[in-house]
């Protein structure tokens, strides 16, 4: 019986210590799941040794930014579609002004020279269109 009660206290001690190793993190376990700096934290604040304090400010506008974008997202799903449009409407608007601005000045020049033609706006618009002026001179 003694065997029986030695073997038994052997097998509770090396179950406490399968216990215990089992418990602990083995230590690449732990360097995995403690959290790396970022690259820009590591170099400007570590290695160049800047003031913490300019890193708090940094943080705390990057989180206010955050929850302004995610509060305002509709708004900034807008404005990409607006500045494509511009953009698109730009040679548009573009050839409209300078067609307004060739016509504007063929009108100047029909009444400075005082050729008479049935009307001066069809003359100017076909002028400016590519045609050819010598057909509404005469």
């Amino acid at each position: 019986m003694a065997m029986s009660e030695g073997s038994a206290s052997q097998k509770q001690m090396s179950e406490a210590k399968d216990d215990k190793r089992s418990k602990r993190k083995p230590t690449s376990l732990k360097r995995k799941d403690s959290k790396r700096l970022p690259w820009w934290i590591e170099l400007f604040f570590v290695q160049l040794g800047l003031p913490e304090n300019l890193l708090l400010k940094i943080l705390d506008l990057k989180k206010k930014s955050q929850s302004h974008f995610s509060k305002n997202i509709r708004i900034y799903k807008i404005i990409p579609i607006l500045i494509l449009a511009i953009l698109y409407s730009k040679p548009i608007f573009k050839q409209a002004n300078n067609n307004n601005l060739c016509v504007k000045k063929t009108i100047e020049f029909l009444d400075r020279n005082d050729y008479e033609t049935s009307n001066n706006i069809a003359s100017a618009v076909h002028y400016c269109n590519g045609g050819n002026m010598t057909n509404f001179l005469d």
